[in-house]
């Protein structure tokens, strides 16, 4: 297997700093990952690797959708905000209508166990952060990248590092897969 089995490097426009500002802008809403993109956890149906996500403090994130019932992102953010402007963009270039975005941190020190997303085949994340530890996938092995589209629902996990961990992941809706969304990314010179 190829690292863009796992992991597809994008080159996309951003501006980190505006990110990182919108990032502190919603650091108040941060909750623990245990609800991904708003469902609720059958429990029966979790492996050992996911019921850690039931019982940590580590793995943060903004759910914008968890209890306000949103279904259009400028319902929460800015349509002048960096964040909007990738949501449409990435609308456009994917030909869907994306999942709501959501800040992410990994507290420092802390890992992120190996597991496959429940709520989705793939992601596009950008690291906000200046260092970041990288993912590690069970059947390729670690990869730096500061934005890509990410493989979900082969086994990943993230190490341990002495930052934290910030980013924006823009979730791909559980009908789309990775190839679908990396043949569209490469098309569009992506």
């Amino acid at each position: 297997m190829q690292q863009d089995d796992f992991l597809y490097h994008l080159n996309l426009d951003y501006n980190k700093k505006m990110l990182h500002k919108e990032f502190l802008q919603y650091s108040k809403t941060l909750i623990p990952v245990y609800q991904p993109l708003g469902q609720s956890l059958n429990l029966k149906d979790l492996s050992t690797e996911d019921n850690w996500f039931l019982d940590q403090e580590d793995w943060l994130i903004n759910d914008i959708n968890d209890d306000r019932n949103i279904d259009n992102l400028s319902d929460y953010y800015d349509t002048n905000s960096e964040t909007y402007r990738i949501y449409k963009l990435l609308e456009k270039i994917l030909h869907i209508e994306m999942a709501l975005p959501r800040f992410g941190v990994l507290a420092k020190g802390k890992n992120i166990p190996m597991h496959t997303d429940l709520a989705c085949l793939a992601g596009i994340n950008i690291i906000i952060s200046d260092t970041a530890a990288p993912i590690h996938f069970a059947d390729y092995g670690s990869i730096d990248y500061k934005c890509a589209l990410i493989n979900t629902s082969k086994l990943h996990s993230v190490p341990a590092f002495d930052h934290d961990r910030i980013l924006i992941r823009f979730p791909i809706p559980s009908t789309i897969d990775y190839n679908y969304c990396k043949q569209n990314l490469q098309h569009a010179n992506f």
